[in-house]
């Protein structure tokens, strides 16, 4: 037996408790995930990988860790980590409701334990009719070396509640009385029972018959206040409203069955529409998607023989993955959040059914999701919507809701086809320089083959997407970027407003460049007049033909930027000095 006495090394007591927090709340998140994806899916790995190094690491930092199960949570060292959910909680529930008491987790754990651990939870997660096992028993044939757990004892080992005397021995004489009362024929003054030889000196509790007349409330006052007939006369309505909504529902899903006309048929799917709006924003997934589920089955039925009926539906599919969709958005995000895999499932089976337009509420979704789990959860629904109908991409890319349009940009990302090619050059010239700088990315992890169709960007209004930009031509010298760098220089006016945008530009061709720039670079440094206004006019394309001809590296540049140390001209040797310096 697991000696849960144990103790920890030492440890300062509130980092211990942050640590031990945080534990707990990777095995529930990391159990959840495992109960609602495949064995094999990534996210499942991934989570079971993660928990079991914490485990190790915790163990090998504070000693062996002890969790005891509770009905209200999960606690160690009589602090709770983790409230309980009541029977929705799928981790500590099924503890409870089969005995364990405590987990405990030594050093040396393995990710196989962990792995074991969570088969035999979800095998045990729901209780069949006629049970094969159970968690205890399970647990005990699993043997893991390192995962120790408590069981309660079963009722019938456990010692008898009361001890009745053997009617055999008889029962012991009464002790004398001293109340002075007189007693006649076995009675005493005061009218109790006194037992004769051999009788009981005592009335044992469990002999005294019931109070029929209830408890003595006497003095005790029962009335309500005003808030609490409030309360209770909106719990009742709210319930009879719940009740009487619920009943509609089912109503209208017979009557579907029953139609045969168009206008019959679109005030049905009308009423049905506003119910998956009122289940939805109650988080009850699987009644939403029992009226979809209805709708298709009534369209398979009988649009063969009835040409309005597709049309009608697939008008129903629209609105609800549009206008309806959008409007139950707050019940998505609380269904979300909660993550329960009962709902989880449901709703992706919503999504699927759902028109790709539904894509673009669920992105407004995830800015409002709490965990990392439940917005990796609504990406693998966007992505898997997306690859239905890739032309919903492009109407994310013209939203101007920056998430939106980022979604969409990572989307095409990982698409990586011609059509992703242009429509993220389109996103270049995106009003949000969050997405432009994003879509660069993309291009600038290319060839420079792709620098004429990205190089507008050199006179972005951002000063990160230019400089962005700008290293990406700096990275390898080409004739491409020598070309479109010396072109772009050459039209620059003589008077510029961003002098150091210029002074990078010109370090640019001199790190992308090559000897072809030399008559350029010379002409833009000694031109000019000797003195005068006109000189100092271009000073500042000097100082950079200097900085490009530094970084040029070719014996040619070594000897103009020799000669510009030696010039006599005045506005050369001050753009050399200024260099120099």
């Amino acid at each position: 037996m697991y000696d849960i006495h144990q103790q920890k090394k030492s440890t300062s007591v509130p980092d211990l408790n942050v640590r031990l927090e945080g534990i707990v709340k990777a095995i529930i998140s990391a159990y959840r995930n495992y109960v609602l994806y495949p064995e094999d899916h990534a996210l499942s790995s991934q989570c079971l990988k993660h928990i079991t190094s914490e485990l190790i690491k915790f163990t090998e930092d504070s000693g062996d860790l002890l969790l005891t199960i509770e009905k209200d949570g999960i606690y160690s060292d009589s602090k709770k980590f983790y409230s309980c959910t009541g029977e929705d909680d799928v981790f500590v529930y099924p503890l409870i409701r089969d005995g364990i008491l405590s987990l405990g987790f030594t050093r040396g754990i393995q990710s196989y334990e962990i792995k074991d651990l969570f088969e035999i939870l979800k095998k045990n997660r729901q209780l069949p009719d006629n049970p094969e096992s159970d968690i205890v028993t399970d647990l005990w044939q699993a043997e893991s070396p390192h995962l120790h757990y408590q069981a309660a004892e079963v009722f019938w080992d456990s010692e008898p509640v009361f001890n009745f005397p053997n009617p055999t021995m008889g029962f012991p004489d009464p002790p004398p009385d001293t109340s002075g009362k007189n007693t006649l024929n076995g009675k005493r003054g005061d009218g109790a029972f006194k037992p004769g030889p051999g009788g009981l000196t005592y009335e044992p509790s469990f002999f005294k018959p019931a109070n029929l007349d209830g408890p003595n409330f006497t003095g005790t006052d029962l009335s309500f206040s005003q808030d609490e007939l409030n309360n209770l006369r909106n719990i009742v309505h709210n319930e009879e409203v719940n009740r009487c909504d619920d009943d509609i529902l089912d109503l209208l899903l017979i009557v579907l069955d029953e139609v045969t006309s168009s206008e019959d048929l679109e005030n049905v799917l009308i009423n049905l529409a506003e119910e998956f709006l009122r289940v939805i924003k109650k988080e009850e997934a699987y009644k939403a998607f029992a009226i979809i589920e209805k709708v298709i089955a009534y369209n398979n039925k009988h649009a063969w023989m009835r040409p309005f009926v597709e049309s009608r539906v697939n008008n129903f599919m629209v609105h609800l993955s549009g206008p309806v969709f959008k409007e139950s958005l707050t019940g998505v995000v609380s269904l979300l959040n909660r993550n329960k895999p009962e709902e989880i499932f449901f709703f992706r089976k919503i999504c699927m059914a759902l028109e790709s337009s539904a894509v673009l509420s669920l992105c407004e979704t995830l800015v409002y999701l709490e965990t990392q789990t439940s917005r990796d959860l609504l990406m693998d629904i966007i992505k898997m919507k997306t690859r239905e109908n890739v032309s919903v991409i492009e109407r994310m890319l013209e939203s101007t809701d920056k998430m939106m349009a980022l979604i969409g940009v990572s989307l095409l990302k990982e698409l990586k086809d011609n059509n992703s090619d242009i429509l993220l050059q389109r996103v270049l010239k995106h009003s949000v320089e969050q997405v432009r700088s994003s879509a660069l990315d993309y291009f600038i992890e290319k060839p420079v083959s792709v620098l004429p169709r990205i190089f507008f960007l050199v006179d972005d209004t951002s000063m990160d997407v230019k400089i962005k930009l700008l290293k990406f031509i700096s990275t390898k010298r080409a004739v491409t970027s020598e070309t479109l760098m010396l072109n772009y220089l050459k039209e620059q006016p003589q008077m510029v407003n961003d002098k150091e945008h210029l002074l990078s530009c010109y370090k640019v061709l001199g790190k992308c460049g090559s000897d072809r720039s030399i008559p350029f670079l010379k002409k833009q440094l000694f031109k000019g007049s000797w003195m005068g206004l006109s000189g100092y006019k271009t000073f500042e394309h000097r100082a950079g033909a200097l900085l490009a001809l530094s970084v040029l590296e070719s014996a040619e540049a070594m000897k103009l930027l020799k000669k510009a140390s030696k010039s006599m001209l005045p506005v050369v040797s001050k753009a050399y000095k200024m260099y120099i310096e």
